[in-house]
């Protein structure tokens, strides 16, 4: 990889370091994207070309560590083209967003790898957290259509490299617009407003030609404070009341449609909550009543088929694919 280009260096600092975001131009992440590209490619190769039999070391492990460098390069990107509008940067994400969705696909697409890890899952000597592993690659490999045949998965990567494009142009058309529009304020308006919001929406006025005046941005973080902070302090006191009233309707609503559900716990303490559960969302669900069981996949269309009614065919030709994963693992998809 290209050491001069700081975003292909590890991150530094606490809770696993922090990207050099002041550094990043679109030459430079264009750069690192092609290189993190092809050390992924390297990677790739020799997970398929391992000798001997498949393990959940050269094999599991191997896969779920792939591309790190290329994910933390991915990340910045993903940021950057979901919060700037920049021509250049449109122009690359129109390059990259179908060859990112294509790689994807690549990968878990691959029948060879797909049966390869399939076989692994079903070793008993399996820790849980390791078949917890092996499922959910299993599952991210039914989603590319890793089970169909080759014809149909080239269809299925199509149909996502489209989207892929499409999704692109949606978004820099949503961001082109919070560039253009704005709301124009006179000083009477600005009462409420900290120094600092005053001073970005003169800054924001400048850029639309206006030096003089005050304009709020099109984007929820410049119109969110102006319209919590500008309102009189009763309209505020009255809003902040209904909040509360809508608040313990739903949480009412929700405690008679399923009494045993602990819904403080899930609504005051989240993150204690997931915790709680080692980090696996579904089974957090299920300690605290908002899901009866957790199942396979197969489970889940059944039961998908089973409100379905006479749709029921169809639901189970669906799932149907699905009902080959590895026996001996316990999915945490919501029944």
């Amino acid at each position: 990889m290209n050491a001069n280009n700081p975003l292909l260096l590890p991150w530094t600092g606490p809770m696993a370091g922090a990207p050099p975001l002041d550094e990043v131009t679109t030459p430079l992440l264009e750069a690192a994207l092609e290189a993190a590209m092809l050390a992924e490619d390297e990677e790739l190769a020799r997970l398929r070309n391992v000798d001997g039999p498949s393990t959940f070391e050269n094999t599991v492990k191997v896969l779920d560590g792939l591309g790190d460098d290329l994910d933390r390069v991915v990340s910045i990107y993903s940021n950057f083209c979901l919060s700037f509008s920049t021509p250049e940067l449109r122009a690359l994400r129109r390059v990259m967003q179908p060859r990112l969705s294509a790689r994807r696909d690549d990968l878990y697409g691959d029948n060879t790898l797909f049966e390869r890890i399939r076989v692994i899952s079903r070793d008993d000597g399996l820790n849980p957290e390791q078949q917890r592993l092996c499922q959910r690659l299993l599952e991210r490999f039914e989603d590319a259509g890793a089970h169909l045949d080759e014809a149909t998965r080239a269809k299925v990567a199509q149909v996502n490299q489209r989207l892929s494009s499409l999704y692109s142009e949606f978004s820099d058309r949503v961001l082109a617009d919070e560039e253009e529009l704005v709301t124009w304020l006179d000083e009477d308006a600005l009462t409420g407003m900290a120094e600092s919001w005053i001073s970005a929406a003169r800054e924001t006025a400048t850029i639309h030609g206006r030096p003089e005046a005050w304009a709020v941005a099109n984007t929820r973080s410049a119109v969110e404070p102006y319209l919590g902070n500008s309102m009189s302090e009763p309209a505020r006191e009255n809003a902040q009341a209904l909040y509360g009233e809508l608040w313990d309707e739903w949480q009412a609503r929700v405690k008679k449609a399923r009494p045993q559900i602990e819904i403080e716990r899930v609504a005051q303490t989240p993150a204690a909550w997931v915790t709680s559960a080692n980090g696996d969302l579904a089974v957090a669900a299920k300690d605290a009543g908002l899901v009866d069981e957790l199942g396979s996949w197969t489970d889940f269309g059944a039961r998908v088929a089973e409100i379905a009614g006479e749709d029921a065919g169809e639901q189970a030709a669906f799932w149907g694919p699905r009902a080959d994963l590895a026996s001996n693992t316990t999915s945490s998809q919501l029944c």
